[in-house]
């Protein structure tokens, strides 16, 4: 079936211009007024915006807002200017400054309270305020006092500048320049020139007047010269230069612009100005452009590398579908809506309106341009429509939405249909979806490894071997392919990017933003590949092997006039821009092979919060000596991120030394909050991430969290000294206690020792040796042996003295020697009373034995007992009682032996004795052998009595060993 179309050719012709993209920060924004009458920038990056109605503060997203009530002088703010560290404001009527975080003021007299302060230099240590309308004042010791200005000169200065030891100050009458603001020159050709602002620009002073035009002055040369190629009738009313070393002038048209060529372009309203009326204009630290303007607010120029045209332009419609550019360099533009539109130089023409939408295009073809649309495929011969094509020329069905050139005489054609092949001028039939497999609408086609790959809605095809089917299962609605000469071809869908490449398909993520993820158009060029998406444009730098080595994004704030792009619609032209359509016109790239430059972001830091409350901290704080208590330790600081250029791609990173090994992960919460910290010492270390992974200067902050009094050192010497006082009172008290308890019983043990003692003295003593021996001495005395009794009486008369000295002497202590003495004297005795019956000898070895104590009356027991029960009962055998000391280390041996019938026999007969004798020296001994041991808590030990035993095993006398420690002895 044949198309009759009745079409229109050069229905209407229209100024082709190409328009900016300006983005607007208005009161919606956060802008306190909308007119803008000055801009500055702090140290840490961020831009001070001054209004008619308040100053802002702005770090490329959102504004805070300062007025009266914040400690400004007035709100209407005519000036600022950044001088050393110091954001310097000029009002109507005073000045305001502010210095580390604070707002200072001082205010003109009351008769100039409506005059506008329009400048600030710095002179010496004060500060030189400009104005229009009360000449000029200085600023110093904190004191506001007027310079001197001559009457003949004039009191409204419109602006002051520093340049080459001179200060230079426009006037109404002209330009003057001076050194100590005490004399002053009017440069000559400026005398009755009403100037209205001074820029430099290359050394050059660019003079700004208001009805005049604009002129140049060169210091050097002393030369003030016209600049007639700017007309004076737009009224210049302020001068900028900008890195590049273009000139800006803000006149009552627009803006002009003229680069170092005198190249002069009017930028206004029809070249996408928001407003024409700009009162200033600013270049950033990351070299963007800031307009100030006179009701839109502040405005923001990305530059010039994108330009775009719609129907403000004078194109009948913003929906683009296609671009395409034919040997004469002309543009032919597909639409939606509005068929084709062809681009001469800088007119175009509605060259075709039949078929409304127009989806893509492949030139030079059979010599012809050719069009797939709406409803079939449409050719044209130069500039003249030939003919449409349908079904009945072999078409699978009328909407055309993808065509490939293959050579100048092939071309594959791609629609909702199916795929067809025209070779010299015949249509062949590839596939159809009506009798083979639907494999949806064909968006893109691509030849790829020798083989045409289809991109389309129901995912990626192959067409090889006259079939089609199915890649690898990839069933991802598809948009668009591109292949990049590295061996891989770029797969564009509604779910990310992907490529394939040696028969692999991988997903190649760019970029985490959910519209980022929608590509609609790819395209590759020179290592470089485009991407189209529904939030803006994206390139990727790749390297030899096909990897990204950098990604780039631009946005709104990077010129694109809507972040929307539309399918295939992009093209690179001769020159090698890029052109794309978007959901608001047709924008044009420019030299794309200039990279954007990204730039590191700055980072400060805003508040920090303990337990959720704001605290008050100094610099010092910051550098070491911030300390909080351990009630204290949940802490936050909040941080702010300054990037001008991209303020979309701010992200922020933190290290808390002490809790984590390392940075976190990206996060765009700028806020770093800890809870629960223990104490110790903290170092916080923080960035801020831009595009590209441009880092800030990196913040730290060492921080404490003192310990609870309870872990301190002071409380815990303080609670050790409390404890060891109470254990050194405790065990105080416990000795006393166990000293009185020693005492009392040593006490008790003392007093029954003296009984025992008393009755070993009396046992010493008992009735039956006194009688004996007082018998024994009336026998001498009846026999008339005189020497025996006086002998015998001499004897007993010492051991009776030394039995009461040893009762009464220290401790009941003796010497050894002496108590030998003692015993000595009992044995005479005994053995003058029985005569003849034993013997006896002493063996002393121990040399100090005059220095050796022991307990008095010790041995006396002993030794009776020797005579009494084992000698005396063994009447055949003359007896012997050896007495032995010696010493051993640390012990005193003492040894008593006799050859009596031992202590078993003996312990027999005194079990069939009836007499009244009865010995208690060994029992009264025994228990004050025990009571010593107590008393001293020493080893003193008795061995025996026992049976003495000869070599044949037969009993031979008793023995007894006394083992009496040296520790003892010296107490």
């Amino acid at each position: 079936m044949k198309f009759a179309f009745l079409f229109v050719f050069f229905i209407s012709f229209s100024t082709f211009a190409q328009r900016y993209s300006f983005v607007e920060y208005s009161t919606a924004q956060g802008l306190p007024q909308s007119q803008v009458t000055s801009i500055a920038q702090d140290d840490d990056g961020y831009l001070w915006v001054g209004t008619l109605g308040g100053l802002a503060k702005f770090n490329g997203k959102k504004f805070n807002s300062y007025t009266r009530d914040n400690g400004l002088a007035y709100n209407k703010i005519t000036y600022l200017k950044k001088i050393e560290k110091e954001i310097w404001i000029g009002h109507e009527g005073g000045i305001s400054v502010r210095k580390n975080g604070e707002f200072q003021h001082w205010y003109l007299p009351k008769e100039s309270k409506n005059i506008r302060v329009t400048g600030f230099a710095k002179f010496h240590h004060s500060i030189l305020i400009t104005t229009n309308g009360d000449g000029l004042y200085q600023l110093e010791n904190e004191k506001l006092k007027r310079v001197a200005f001559s009457q003949n000169q004039d009191q409204k200065i419109r602006d002051i500048l520093q340049f080459e030891h001179h200060y230079y100050l426009a006037t109404r009458e002209g330009l003057y320049k001076t050194r100590d603001f005490k004399t002053y020159q009017l440069i000559p050709k400026s005398e009755d020139l009403s100037i209205s602002d001074i820029a430099i620009r290359a050394s050059i002073l660019v003079i700004t007047t208001f009805n005049d035009g604009v002129f140049f002055y060169n210091p050097k040369k002393n030369q003030f010269l016209r600049q007639d190629y700017i007309d004076p009738n737009l009224f210049p009313d302020g001068a900028f230069s900008d890195h590049r070393n273009n000139l800006w002038i803000n006149t009552s048209e627009g803006l002009l612009k003229i680069n170092e060529q005198n190249r002069v372009e009017l930028i206004n309203d029809s070249k996408g100005l928001p407003l024409v009326q700009i009162e200033c204009i600013f270049e950033d630290n990351e070299r963007n452009l800031w307009l100030g303007s006179g009701g839109k607010g502040l405005i923001y120029f990305p530059g010039e590398q994108f330009v775009y045209y719609n129907q403000s332009s004078g194109l009948p419609t913003d929906l683009i579908l296609n671009v395409n550019q034919d040997k004469r360099n002309q543009f032919w533009i597909s639409t939606l809506n509005k068929g084709i539109v062809l681009k001469k130089q800088q007119t175009y023409f509605s060259i075709y309106e039949n078929i409304k939408t127009i989806w893509t295009s492949a030139f030079n073809v059979d010599g012809m341009n050719w069009f797939g649309t709406e409803l079939g495929l449409v050719s044209f011969k130069g500039e003249t429509f030939n003919k449409t094509y349908g079904k009945q020329e072999g078409l699978p069905n009328d909407k055309i939405t993808s065509l490939l050139r293959i050579s100048g005489s092939k071309m594959y054609i791609a629609g909702k249909g199916g795929l067809v092949l025209y070779d010299h001028g015949k249509f062949i039939l590839l596939h159809n979806n009506e009798t083979s497999k639907d494999i949806g609408t064909i968006r893109d086609l691509e030849i790829f490894d020798k083989k045409l790959y289809l991109a389309t809605d129901k995912g990626l095809f192959i067409y090889d071997d006259n079939r089609i089917k199915s890649v690898q299962d990839f069933t991802n609605t598809s948009f668009c392919l591109a292949k990049d000469g590295k061996g891989q071809l770029w797969i564009g869908t509604e779910e990310g990017l992907f490529t394939l490449a040696k028969n692999k398909i991988e997903n190649r993520n760019f970029a985490s933003e959910t519209a980022s993820r929608f590509v609609n158009f790819l395209t590759y060029s020179k290592n470089k590949l485009f991407i189209g998406t529904n939030n803006g444009l994206y390139i990727s730098h790749l390297n030899e092997i096909g990897k990204e080595q950098k990604i780039e994004h631009f946005g709104i704030q990077e010129g694109l006039v809507n972040l929307e792009t539309n399918l295939n619609s992009s093209y690179i032209d001769l020159a090698g821009n890029l052109w794309f359509g978007t959901a608001s016109g047709l924008v044009e790239y420019r030299n794309p092979s200039d990279k954007k430059t990204m730039y590191n972001p700055h980072l400060v830091l805003q508040n920090i919060l303990l337990n959720y409350q704001k605290i008050v901290y100094t610099q010092n704080d910051l550098d070491g000596e911030l300390s909080m208590p351990s009630s204290k330790n949940n802490i936050s600081f909040e941080f702010d991120g300054i990037s001008l250029s991209n303020p979309d791609e701010m992200y922020y990173q933190f290290w808390l030394e002490g809790v984590e090994d390392g940075w976190s992960p990206k996060t765009n919460n700028s806020k770093a909050t800890f809870t629960g910290l223990r104490s110790g010492e903290y170092i916080l270390h923080a960035r801020a991430v831009g595009g590209e992974n441009k880092f800030s200067k990196e913040i730290t902050i060492s921080f404490t969290i003192r310990p609870p009094f309870y872990f301190t050192w002071w409380f815990i010497l303080l609670l050790i000294a409390i404890l060891s006082l109470l254990i050194y009172q405790f065990f105080k008290f416990r000795i006393r206690s166990e000293r009185e308890k020693n005492e009392k019983e040593t006490m008790v043990f003392k007093n029954k020792l003296m009984a025992l003692e008393q009755q070993s003295l009396n046992a010493s003593m008992n009735r039956h040796f006194i009688f004996n021996s007082l018998n024994s001495i009336q026998y001498f005395i009846n026999t008339q042996d005189k020497i025996s009794a006086n002998k015998y009486l001499t004897n007993f008369a010492q051991l009776i003295r030394k039995n009461l000295d040893s009762s009464s002497s220290d401790g009941n202590l003796l010497p050894l020697s002496k108590e030998f003495e003692r015993l000595d004297l009992y044995l005479s005795l005994e053995s003058m009373r029985f005569k003849g019956r034993f013997e006896y000898e002493f063996i002393n070895t121990v040399v100090d034995s005059d220095q050796i104590l022991i307990p008095a009356m010790l041995l006396q027991p002993f030794v009776e007992n020797s005579i009494v029960h084992g000698i005396l009962p063994k009447k055949e055998v003359l007896g012997k009682i050896t007495v032995k000391a010696w010493t051993e280390e640390n012990i005193l041996f003492i040894y008593i032996h006799d050859n009596g019938v031992g202590i078993s026999q003996s312990m027999k007969s005194k079990t069939h004795s009836d007499g009244d004798h009865r010995s208690q020296g060994m029992e009264i001994t025994a228990k004050r052998i025990s009571l010593i041991k107590q008393m001293s808590n020493q080893g003193f030990e008795i061995v025996g009595p026992k049976d003495s035993l000869d070599e044949n095993r037969l009993i031979n006398g008793t023995d007894v060993l006394l083992k009496i420690p040296f520790d003892y002895l010296d107490n």
